[in-house]
């Protein structure tokens, strides 16, 4: 009979995982791929990978000191890391099949979601340790009797701190069970072959992908954390809103381990105001902490009240203990007040420092030269080269060129309603032009692909902005117009924003005015009346049905001028 060593699962899986490993290095070099052929640009896999790398060395490392639970700050590491990747891995969704990402995302959410339950014991640990010293410091500074352990106040710490730590002592069991089926899983190893061929030298006739289409998926991403905490504001002032608090402190989180994830993309990497957002996530933290002790506390105090004491209920906490919670709960519900008082008062100085506004304008115009697009000289420049990336899809070029067409003769002849300048009516030339090219890979979902190769393509000579207003016109010349869901399109002032809502319901009537793609209205004119606009077409053949779509079309037109619109 074979005996079989103690340590042969763990060889098993090493043995996995060195294999995995070694098999990153023998990976082949994927071939650079024209932006025609692929409309995701390695560019943005490439940052993935050089974000994402040190990440998974910072989380590996950490694992063994959390299972000896020798020192809480193992966990602590672990747990930030965790979110780290958590953050990070989303970069990764257009490099992979979903079905391999979506593994990824859910083992590392699983596993975060049970640091997190541990890491919030130790904190309370932590907190009732330190708490029992400051009380005895107190009460020693303020010349009264040192604190007994028979005093209420200490029987209350001791009780609170006996329950946290068998509930800790119990889940660690559950701790080193969850990591033990993460690592068989091999999560970590798996994302590590996947990236790490992408950080390989290119073969010698391709070369390595630009940077440049990254600040705008950066904006998108920012621009939705940012939104995401400034929609708690409202909440700011009621001190009871406890649960929206505590959202706020999650958004705040989220903000700053987005914002280190993109820092090396601007000058200064962004230092100042992740310091800020760090330092509001841990006012928001102590308030939290506040929340949970008054709430435990208070859940104690009431079950005690109401149930008769029997003699055999040694377990139960004494009428003194019960005292001392009372205690316990008033001191908690004092030091929130203050810490609430802080959480105002800093929150009052970020709005009146302009610190969000300053942040988003960091964001749009602040990059390191090489994230930087390339300028161009003139406008028949860049018209040249929208004309060139047009090209990517040239069976479209003729109903792009007819869309744009009729979307200048909209412009121009509403030019008193909207009252936009000149470079707002070339930016809409170059959304028209290029508003169909996602439909080489096919016409559903097209536009959201073309709204990502004109972020993504680095011929493209425009800045943050207007890549945001071409690209947003684009995404949404079809379908539910939702710009408020853009992450991107929140970091503008409401004058941009209003310049892409305008932008984007031109292009939308032009593009219903030739949805059969016939070419078949030769001019339009408009005039405006104090109710309507009515826009007259010419036309050789019968056009109902492109003014049918146009009027279905023309929705986000209506809803911001307050005008209905006639085609005659």
């Amino acid at each position: 009979m074979t005996t079989k060593h103690p340590d042969d699962g763990v060889s098993s899986s090493r043995n996995i995982r060195s294999r995995l490993v070694a098999a990153a290095d023998k990976q082949p070099v994927p071939e650079c791929v024209p932006v025609a052929e692929n409309f995701v640009t390695d560019a943005r896999c490439l940052f993935a990978a050089q974000q994402i790398l040190p990440k998974l060395e910072a989380f590996s490392k950490e694992v063994e000191g959390v299972k000896a639970a020798e020192d809480i700050e193992y966990l602590h590491r672990l747990r930030v890391a965790a979110r780290r990747l958590r953050i990070a891995l989303p970069l990764l969704a257009h490099c992979y099949p979903e079905k391999k990402y979506q593994k990824w995302t859910s083992e590392i959410k699983r596993t975060a979601g049970m640091l997190g339950e541990a890491r919030d014991l130790d904190v309370q640990i932590d907190f009732l340790k330190k708490y029992r010293k400051q009380v005895a410091r107190r009460e020693k500074s303020s010349g009264s009797l040192p604190t007994t352990p028979d005093s209420p106040l200490e029987g209350a710490i001791s009780y609170l701190l006996s329950g946290v730590r068998s509930r800790r002592t119990n889940l660690q069991k559950n701790v080193i069970s969850s990591l033990k089926n993460f690592e068989k899983q091999h999560v970590i190893e798996e994302i590590r072959v996947a990236i790490v061929p992408r950080l390989s030298p290119p073969v010698k006739r391709c070369r390595m992908p630009s940077m440049r289409g990254i600040p705008p998926t950066a904006a998108d991403h920012l621009g939705t954390v940012i939104a995401d905490l400034l929609s708690y504001e409202p909440w700011v002032q009621f001190p009871e809103a406890v649960a929206e608090h505590h959202a706020m402190r999650i958004a705040a989180k989220k903000l700053r381990y987005t914002m280190e994830l993109y820092a090396p993309l601007y000058r200064l990497g962004l230092r100042k105001h992740t310091r800020r957002i760090a330092k509001l996530q841990q006012i928001l933290g102590d308030l939290h902490d506040c929340d949970v002790w008054i709430d435990n506390v208070t859940r104690i105090v009431l079950r005690e009240r109401s149930r008769e004491r029997k003699p055999v209920d040694l377990q139960r906490p004494s009428p003194e203990t019960v005292t001392g919670f009372t205690m316990f709960q008033h001191d908690r519900e004092k030091e929130r007040k203050a810490v609430y008082r802080q959480f105002v008062r800093y929150w009052s100085l970020l709005r009146q420092s302009g610190f969000f506004d300053e942040l988003k304008h960091v964001i749009l115009t602040l990059q390191k030269t090489g994230y930087q697009p390339i300028r161009a000289i003139s406008e028949d420049e860049v018209r040249a080269t929208v004309h060139q990336v047009a090209e990517i899809f040239p069976e479209g070029t003729g109903h792009s060129e007819h869309v744009t067409h009729l979307a200048l003769m909209l412009f121009d002849s509403l030019q008193t309603l909207h009252k936009l300048d000149e470079r707002s009516r070339f930016l809409l030339e170059c959304g028209g032009l290029l508003h169909d090219i996602g439909w080489k890979f096919g016409k559903k979902g097209h536009p959201q692909r073309s709204a990502e190769m004109i972020f993504s393509d680095e011929r493209l000579p425009f800045d943050l902005y207007e890549r945001g207003v071409i690209g947003l016109a684009t995404l949404w010349h079809r379908g539910p117009v939702q710009l408020e869901s853009s992450g991107y399109y929140k970091l503008f002032s409401p004058n941009q924003q209003r310049t892409i809502q305008v932008l984007v319901s031109l292009l939308r009537i032009a593009d219903g005015l030739d949805s059969t793609h016939r070419g078949a209205i030769g001019s339009l004119t408009c005039t405006i009346t104090p109710d309507e606009v009515r826009c007259f077409t010419t036309a050789a053949i019968d056009v109902e049905a492109e003014k049918e779509r146009a009027l279905m079309k023309a929705d986000l037109f209506v809803k911001i001028f307050e005008k209905t619109i006639v085609f005659q």
